[in-house]
């Protein structure tokens, strides 16, 4: 484990830790990140989707949590700055939040949350800001910033807002659940998965149960239907492509998983959703 998070660690130094990004209005960004995030909105207002949120949330001086491998777009309503700051296990970020006694509950719940930045976090992130505009931002002093955010966190906000806001990643093993999400985009089933991770098939599934608090299958279908139900209502890919992205061997394979998961076809699934936004 403790190489693992060496290595984690290592990998993070090769990618920009933290970045700064400004955005005019109406200037849309879609990242997808390798590695997971805290996004801050430090000053204006975006519109923020993802196949982890329901609904499309407007967000203003707030943050929230990406989880690794997860894709976002972010729709600025006015000037907007904002800055992503990589978190892994191994910046002791999440070591305030354990033990978790529901964490099989934790595991299920699916739709990211938002959380207010505070006057202690809002300092953090306008300093941070500053040290960008000076760019002296460069990764050991990036590190430094990301403990240092961990300890701000602690202060500022009570465990259980944490564990909420968190919510979408914590698990009684980080170790093992922060590799099966960095195999998500590679994999179709859960074999696959095992054998990506060295695992037994029954091996795999029941350390995944004891780890997620539900079945790796169940796991799997409800990400992928995060990211199909996101595609069709809130992009303009077409259906073809969204059937090939998430490996679909047909249009008439899609089309049965949106009826049989979704309860209708994605066409008309895209349709009510256009006329809900232009009521």
């Amino acid at each position: 484990m403790y190489k693992y998070l060496y290595d984690k660690m290592e990998e993070e130094k090769k990618r920009q830790l933290i970045e700064f990004i400004s955005l005019e209005k109406g200037e849309k960004l879609d990242l997808f990140w390798e590695d997971s995030k805290i996004v801050f909105v430090v000053c204006g207002k975006v519109n923020i989707s993802s196949p982890l949120l329901y609904s499309k949330k407007m967000i203003e001086r707030k943050m929230l949590f990406v989880p690794v491998l997860h894709k976002i777009e972010i729709d600025p309503i006015e000037k907007s700055d904002i800055i992503s700051i990589s978190v892994t296990d191994g910046f002791g970020v999440f070591d305030s939040l354990y033990p978790i006694d529901s964490y099989g509950d934790m595991a299920c719940q699916h739709e990211t949350s938002i959380l207010s930045m505070n006057a202690g976090i809002y300092a953090y992130a306008y300093s941070l800001q500053m040290y960008g505009m000076q760019g002296s931002v460069d990764d050991d002093f990036s590190i430094l910033k990301i403990k240092e955010l961990s300890l701000v966190m602690k202060n500022f906000y009570s465990r259980e807002e944490l564990q909420f806001f968190f919510k979408t990643y914590l698990t009684n093993n980080l170790c093992f659940s922060e590799q099966v999400r960095s195999h998500l985009a590679y994999i179709k089933t859960v074999r696959q998965l095992a054998e990506r991770m060295n695992y037994s098939y029954s091996g795999f599934n029941k350390r995944f149960r004891k780890t997620f608090g539900m079945s790796a299958y169940s796991w799997l279908r409800q990400q992928k239907t995060n990211v199909i139900c996101h595609d069709i209502c809130y992009t303009n890919k077409s259906l073809k492509q969204i059937s090939a992205e998430n490996k679909f061997t047909s249009l008439s394979h899609f089309n049965e998983f949106c009826h049989k998961v979704l309860g209708d076809s994605p066409r008309k699934i895209r349709s009510r959703r256009r006329q809900q936004q232009n009521i």
